[in-house]
């Protein structure tokens, strides 16, 4: 293979780029503002023999001058599609090109799309498939020079937006990826990260995990960004989506949940169970995002019909051959490339430690996008936590087992004590008022010592009833070892802590949790990278602090990553206003997002058109929308 030139990425990607906007995706519109629809008189068919452009074709790596044009005055004159531009002619030469490519044989696509470059000179689309063309060929530099080509075919063009920084972000993820290096970069808003990191990844042919803050974001990725680009680029690339457990349907327990006197006794609950379960002939994947709306109307559903990781039974479950959470990973494992969220990264590399994680050690290349969550989270995942709310379940699941089994009613009334038993706990984080506080104040507090203590004696008591039953099935085996972790999480955090921690407690809507966090989570992350050699590139728009990323390179212990700032390509003072309303209710006031829907339909009114509300749940989005 051809050594590429530094700019091959930054060219390249433009012209997958204009590929990619060929094929208008789901509901977009092909042109903005829209077009006089009116039926027009037919346009003469031009005479092929009279309109070639004699153009220069810029063949050979040496050729990148750019061919600069004067932007229409109209929106409306400007082509989405290669098809748009060009005469039958060339369309008929683009379909022979694109049949051509697809039978793998690029010798001949590349000659039919040469002959439409002469045709239609100034056709940044046909450059472009032509670039993607050469990459199949494997001709990276006349790719490059292409690309070039169509760079600047696409800098007069208003539906696409060459922004330096994002070729600048290419440029530095593909040296990161080529010299499996690790590089930081901060990104203002605008610049395009995504596709920015994506074309180097796409382009590197090396396995790429990429890893987001939000669902919202990694459905982004999954269901739009990368198909786009792998359509622009002809890459038939195998692409997976994973998400963490709780988004997942579990057949197991959702069949179990039918059962339960708790959903048997609420009617409302039963028929959303029954709901679910029509849900589950017709999914393939198991994911719940499409009874989302349903889940929020009915808080209680989700623990029903999802697992833990301290509940899910593992290969032992009785269903595990069709456990979704199961396929999803061994579909992520075999991709080549693979969109997850931070949680999941982290669990992966928790869990691999315990010598089950296989995610991280299948791929060659980690992306992690909205890098600045990452301090916070790493501090989550390497700390210890237990909760009121893992004790109830503990509890629960207890006496579900024990219901089934129909013998063992001792497990039963343990179960029952336990469940109880943090009720005096509660009260006493109800004296935090929804404030955090050390774990030494609130021991501090009156009742907490004696109330954790009564905890403490419950889950003991239930293990010490669990332990003769942990070779009767899987159930119980399951129980038997989350009860001893808890009460083993629960030690070390009342213990002295081994080590700079801080251990602390945070109140929730019932009941609580108490913490032991590293001070510092820069060695537990530097080993996290040290364990998967390779490519990591780490990503968003706030890292630095004074224009310097000291403070989350030493956080990370990222001492040896490179870096690089890019600033917006906005310009704030001209481009945005700032308006913060003084008199909105609280966002749990039913009046809120009525208030909020009247503000937006008064903004709509000054810009017209052309506003966008964020919800933060899909309640919000229901009631502004209507």
């Amino acid at each position: 293979m051809k050594q590429r030139t530094r700019g091959w990425v930054g060219g390249v990607m433009i012209a997958v780029l204009l590929a990619a906007c060929q094929t208008p995706q789901p509901g977009q519109r092909t042109r903005w503002p829209p077009v006089d629809e009116t039926p027009q008189p037919p346009t003469p068919e031009p005479d092929e023999r009279e309109t070639p452009d004699r153009t220069p074709r810029p063949l050979g790596p040496g050729t990148k001058a750019p061919v600069e044009l004067e932007p229409d005055a109209s929106l409306q004159q400007w082509p989405t599609s290669a098809e748009e531009a060009s005469g039958p002619a060339v369309v008929a030469l683009l379909k022979q090109a694109r049949e051509a490519r697809a039978a793998g044989r690029p010798d001949v696509a590349a000659a039919h799309l040469e002959r439409a470059t002469r045709f239609e000179s100034r056709n940044g689309f046909i450059w472009a498939e032509l670039a993607a063309v050469y990459i199949d060929k494997g001709d990276y530099d006349q790719a490059e020079a292409i690309a070039l080509r169509a760079n600047s075919l696409a800098r007069g063009n208003p539906y696409i937006e060459a922004r330096d920084e994002q070729l600048q972000m290419a440029e530095a993820g593909e040296s990161a990826l080529a010299d499996d290096a690790t590089l930081i970069v901060e990104a203002g808003t605008g610049t395009g990260k995504t596709f920015a990191y994506l074309a180097p990844a796409l382009a590197s042919g090396k396995r790429v995990l990429i890893s987001t803050g939000t669902k919202a974001l990694q459905d982004q990725l999954f269901r739009r960004d990368l198909p786009q680009l792998l359509s622009g680029a002809g890459v038939p690339l195998q692409i997976a989506l994973l998400k963490g457990r709780a988004n997942y349907l579990c057949l197991y327990r959702m069949d179990r949940a039918r059962s339960l006197p708790a959903v048997q006794g609420n009617r409302a609950l039963q028929q959303a169970v029954m709901a679910v379960g029509v849900f589950a002939r017709h999914s393939d994947d198991g994911d719940l995002a499409p009874l989302e709306a349903q889940m929020e109307r009915h808080p209680l559903l989700r623990p029903h019909i999802t697992s833990t990781a301290e509940n899910c039974l593992g290969s032992e479950c009785p269903v595990f051959n069709d456990c979704h959470v199961a396929k999803a990973r061994r579909k992520a494992i075999a991709a080549q490339m693979v969109v997850v969220n931070h949680h999941v990264l982290f669990s992966d590399y928790v869990i691999r430690q315990d010598g089950f994680g296989q995610l991280l050690g299948s791929v060659d290349a980690v992306i992690i996008d909205e890098a600045h969550q990452l301090p916070a989270l790493a501090a989550q995942f390497f700390g210890i936590r237990v909760s009121s709310r893992q004790w109830r379940e503990l509890a629960r699941d207890s006496r579900e087992a024990a219901r089934e089994a129909g013998d063992v009613p001792g497990i039963e009334q343990q179960a029952e004590a336990l469940e109880q038993a943090p009720a005096a706990l509660d009260e006493v984080f109800e004296q935090l008022a929804a404030q955090r506080r050390s774990l030494v104040q609130f021991l501090a507090l009156p009742g907490a010592p004696q109330a954790l203590e009564a905890v403490r004696g419950q889950v003991m008591a239930l293990f010490e009833a669990l332990r003769p039953l942990e070779e009767r099935n899987a159930d119980f085996a399951a129980l038997t070892a989350r009860a001893l972790d808890q009460l083993e999480r629960l030690q070390q955090i009342l213990d002295e802590p081994e080590g700079e921690q801080v251990r602390w407690v945070e109140p929730a809507e019932r009941g609580g949790s108490l913490y032991a966090t590293p001070l510092s989570v820069s060695e537990g992350f530097r080993q996290m990278v040290a364990a998967y050699p390779g490519a990591w590139i780490l990503t968003s728009a706030t890292l630095t602090a004074g224009l310097r990323f000291d403070h989350f390179v030493s956080q990370m212990g990222l001492e040896s990553a490179r870096t690089l700032a890019l600033g917006s390509p906005f310009d704030y003072a001209a481009q945005a206003r700032l308006w913060i309303p003084r008199d909105l209710p609280q966002p749990n006031d039913p009046q809120h997002s009525v208030q909020v829907a009247q503000l937006a339909a008064s903004l709509s009114g000054v810009t017209e058109g052309g506003v966008l509300v964020l919800c933060t749940s899909h309640r919000a989005l229901r009631d502004i929308s209507d």
